[in-house]
């Protein structure tokens, strides 16, 4: 909850990029990566972080179509990536 110290919620409402258009966020957000890239600074993705990208959202998407119930996902899930378990 935004607010003053007495808990009351501020009357400003949204701040800062809740406030602004989606697609003036996504144009700050697009000049923001050109500059990393432009610097140098920008994260590229190695062959070896990919691939376990890939990997990672692969098998959440099997063990969500295999086990649609969250408890029996969460119970399951070290037996499933191979992290031993019962």
């Amino acid at each position: 909850m935004t607010g003053s110290r007495n808990g009351r919620r501020d009357a400003r409402g949204r701040q800062g990029f809740a406030s602004m258009p989606a697609e003036k966020v996504r144009e700050i957000a697009r000049l923001g990566g050109k500059a990393a890239q432009a610097r140098g600074t920008a994260h590229r993705w190695t062959v070896i972080e990919a691939r376990a990208a890939g990997q990672k959202g692969g098998r959440v998407r099997w063990i969500k179509r295999i086990v649609p119930d969250a408890c029996e996902l969460f119970a399951a899930m070290p037996r499933l990536l191979g992290e031993g378990g019962s």
